[in-house]
């Protein structure tokens, strides 16, 4: 049996592998919106703008833990995971349609993505707000449902690693990019699917923990794969020079 001591060392543990996402996430976007100022497409917009709802999901799940360990389950604490289970869906949901979309829509709007940001940042702490002060009928039922969020994860993820995958068959040149992409979002998904086994085996705490390693493994990736494909770009870009 699991003592008060053990349940917050393991929050602990989660609250500090959620704060490395946090980091990376924050990185990771950064970088990519990096990219986009000097090429703008669909792809360059959805995925950074995925990837902020997750970093905002990781953010509110810190804040959810935290608040767990000076008090139980409160409409607080309900309300800020209802918010983290659904900016981490729509954050997936963005990347799906950023992968969806990025063959048929090249351009995009000029309008200052940080001015979008703000607006998503507001609009979520609006609902988290309108959720607390409501305090609905049910708010605590995120607990219990918390599984089919992480069902949907996995399906949208799967959608991406097929995707990812034909695209690595259909190419000829498979560079280093196009390899860690795959390996880089089953770590995602295998952290939703460890998250599952955590959910159905009852408290299994190796799967929840698994959960996390396995998504700060994915981000870690995500960011090598922005290094290796700017030096491959870098590199191409001098043997381009001397050809003309």
């Amino acid at each position: 049996m699991e003592t008060a001591v053990d349940i917050t060392l393991l929050q602990g543990l989660i609250i500090t592998l959620e704060s490395v996402s946090i980091l990376f996430l924050f990185i990771f976007v950064c970088l990519f919106f990096k990219v986009y100022n000097t090429r703008r497409s669909i792809f360059l917009l959805g995925m950074p703008f995925g990837f902020f709802f997750l970093l905002l999901s990781s953010f509110f799940l810190d804040i959810h833990l935290i608040a767990l360990i000076f008090q139980n389950v409160s409409p607080f604490s309900s309300s800020i995971m209802w918010v983290r289970v659904v900016t981490q869906t729509i954050g997936f949901v963005l990347v799906v349609f950023s992968y969806l979309f990025a063959g048929r829509f090249q351009n995009t709007t000029k309008r200052s993505y940080l001015i979008i940001l703000s607006g998503m940042v507001a609009l979520i702490f609006g609902a988290f707000i309108i959720l607390f002060l409501a305090n609905p009928s049910g708010l605590a039922s995120v607990y219990s449902i918390n599984e089919i969020f992480a069902m949907i994860n996995i399906a949208l993820l799967s959608y991406v690693l097929l995707f990812l995958v034909r695209k690595l068959q259909l190419t000829k040149n498979k560079g280093t990019d196009l390899i860690i992409a795959p390996i880089a979002f089953l770590a995602l998904w295998l952290g939703q699917f460890s998250f599952l086994v955590f959910s159905f085996a009852g408290g299994g705490n190796l799967a929840l923990v698994g959960s996390q390693i396995a998504r700060v493994v994915g981000l870690a990736l995500f960011i090598q794969l922005y290094y290796q494909a700017s030096k491959e770009t870098s590199n191409y870009a001098p043997e381009q020079t001397k050809q003309s």
